[in-house]
């Protein structure tokens, strides 16, 4: 209603004249003319079955909330933002409740049935004791509207639109009780218009319970106040409309305080009840729960964090016997109380690998346990398990220089050796050798112990500034063996090759080192692959050939530096080197002593 029109009368129920009173209370009850062509009535039975329909939905809204995610480490506790949701269901059901109440209160407290009524000379709003009349003279637009939902009557809306921008709905259900009421005001109307035309003020007072009111202009004649009685008793105290309590009358008020103060405490009661249950459950669930709750904000989350997370990760780590795993608790959770067992556990893994290798180790060397023994010692104390292994190959200028020897000393038919140790052929038997030395070292020690890493290759001795994690670096210089090989056919003489292996294992910061040499002579025999028969054998190929097999010797003496012969970490010889292509077959070739060659072998 955006105002009031002029024509539009409220008068308090109490100050009408009895005869009035009498009159307007047996019309809301149907005993008296005239009946309302439509109404809409306040009674107990109909509200309630709504407002409590609304208060068990709102407090099934509360469980919900309760139970949605109670206890689970996803949702230990609800955000702030569910509190609104508490609030609101608690609210919904107060008021549900006050609304009862107060209908209950409306009812029982006017002598009338409380509603609206359409009348045919007046719409009176009658659901208090302050009536408000508007008179049907002022009707500017009416109309009737039915209502469908998926192509089906739904009901029919009555719309009546008074001067002044009054507009008063009424819900009808039922097509033919829609046309009857709107057939019954255009019917009514046209009475009221006859009977004023004949001045039939007998008609007009059957037509309007408020006419003699309306002809004298006596709407207040007796001002009876709340509470006050009547004369004639009893008889007047029947026909007296009691006023509704206050706080009835503004319900929302005290229901969004009760919302608010029964809402908020019960949000934090679930959310203490839901974090305790959640708590319980992670602390004997696993890892991920665990982490669930940490994350999603549970109450105890500074005690999962220091205490109960660190230990289940240890636990985790523990089964695996895994440094790598262990350390790695240690990096996620810094400063944790089971720092302590974590190392414990840790050096029992070092001891027990320390152990393994004694159990087979080799005894030649005095100096090989006490290394080892630091070496572990070492790797314990820093999170880094690689030994590096660096190679440092005879310079070109070397190799020129025994190459000129051979030749000065075996003839210029001599095949020379530097161009065959270049360092790209120098790196794959390299790698060869580091390869074979892990697989040995890989029985004993787990890679996250001790594992070989094959590094950049060093132009001369590492100085110790140069050592940065434990390295065993390994310089390797070449020389003729004094055995000489020549072709049966030709006149190309190749010189046996000897390799001579000078091995340092070295520790950063402490300087320790554990220094061996090894020396390996050419194989007694060997073949070399041709691209066909009678085709000479190509230089590269003989002293490939040459130099593979010393290596393979390397492999295996570095074994039996390091291992007992027999043991798992000794195993078998080295591995042999991948074949060339096929070619043609390969023939003997057999060593010559120094300074005599013979045409009888041929490679």
């Amino acid at each position: 209603m955006s105002s009031r029109s002029p024509a539009v009368r409220v008068v308090d129920f109490n100050k009408l004249p009895g005869p009035i009173k009498e009159r307007f209370i047996a019309c809301t009850k149907g005993g008296a003319p005239p009946r309302a062509i439509v109404q809409q009535q306040l009674t107990r039975g109909g509200a309630t079955a709504g407002w409590i329909t609304l208060a068990v939905l709102a407090a099934a809204g509360v469980a919900g909330l309760w139970l949605l995610g109670f206890g689970e480490p996803w949702h230990p506790v609800q955000s702030p933002a569910y509190l609104v949701a508490y609030v609101g269901c608690v609210l919904l059901v107060t008021y549900s409740v006050l609304a009862i109440v107060r209908r209950f209160k409306v009812v029982g407290a006017l002598p009338y049935t409380p509603g609206r009524y359409l009348f045919p000379l007046d719409f009176v709003d009658a659901r208090s004791h302050a009536l408000r009349i508007v008179p049907l003279s002022t009707l500017s637009d009416f109309r009737g509207v039915h209502q469908h939902y998926n192509g089906v009557y739904s009901f029919t809306v009555l719309t009546f639109v008074f001067e002044g921008g009054i507009k008063e709905t009424f819900q009808v259900r039922g097509k033919e009780l829609a046309e009857s009421i709107m057939a019954e005001l255009r019917g009514s109307q046209a009475a009221v218009r006859q009977a004023v035309e004949a001045r039939d003020l007998g008609r007009l007072q059957v037509l309007d319970p408020f006419m003699t009111a309306r002809l004298e202009d006596k709407w207040e004649v007796e001002p009876v106040p709340f509470g006050g009685m009547l004369p004639g008793g009893a008889a007047g105290a029947q026909l007296t409309a009691r006023p509704i309590p206050g706080w009835l009358t503004w319900a929302s008020l005290p229901a969004l305080v009760l919302g608010g103060a029964v809402g908020a405490p019960l949000f934090l009661a679930r959310n203490a009840a839901s974090d305790a249950a959640a708590f319980a459950r992670v602390r004997h669930g696993e890892t991920y729960e665990l982490e669930a709750y940490l994350e999603h904000g549970g109450k105890h989350a500074e005690e999962v964090r220091t205490k109960l997370l660190p230990r289940r990760a240890f636990e985790d780590a523990k089964k695996k016997a895994s440094v790598t795993a262990l350390r790695e608790v240690l990096k996620k959770y810094p400063g944790a109380e089971v720092e302590p067992e974590i190392k414990t556990e840790v050096h029992a893994l070092f001891v027990k690998t320390s152990q393994d290798f004694l159990a087979q180790a080799a005894s030649d060397n005095a100096a090989l346990r006490p290394f080892m023994d630091k070496l572990f010692g070492y790797l314990e104390g820093h999170d880094d398990p690689r030994m590096q292994v660096r190679f440092r190959k005879p310079s070109t200028e070397a190799l020129k220089s025994v190459d000129a020897e051979a030749v000065k000393a075996y003839g210029a038919n001599l095949m020379p050796i530097g161009a065959h140790f270049t360092d790209a052929k120098m790196q794959e038997r390299e790698s060869s050798i580091v390869s074979s030395l892990g697989q040995a070292f890989g029985k004993i020690f787990p890679a996250d112990v001790l594992s070989l890493d094959l590094g950049a290759r060093a132009t001369q001795k590492l100085a110790p500034a140069d050592i940065a994690q434990p390295t065993i670096e390994i310089g390797y210089e070449v020389s003729p063996s004094g055995a000489v090989y020549e072709e049966q056919t030709g006149t190309r003489k190749f010189v046996g090759i000897q390799v001579a292996f000078a091995v340092a294992m070295r520790l950063p910061q402490t300087g320790e080192t554990l220094e061996f040499e090894l020396a390996v002579e050419p194989p007694e025999e060997f073949t070399v692959s041709t691209s066909g028969y009678g085709v000479a054998a190509d230089p590269g190929a003989v002293y490939d050939v040459m130099a593979e097999r010393a290596f393979d010797q390397l492999a295996d003496k570095l074994r039996a530096v390091f291992f007992r012969q027999g043991t798992a970490a000794y195993g078998q010889t080295a591995p042999p080197v991948a074949p060339r292509p096929p070619s043609a077959p390969a023939k003997p070739a057999q060593p010559q002593k120094p300074h005599r060659p013979s045409s009888a072998d041929q490679l």
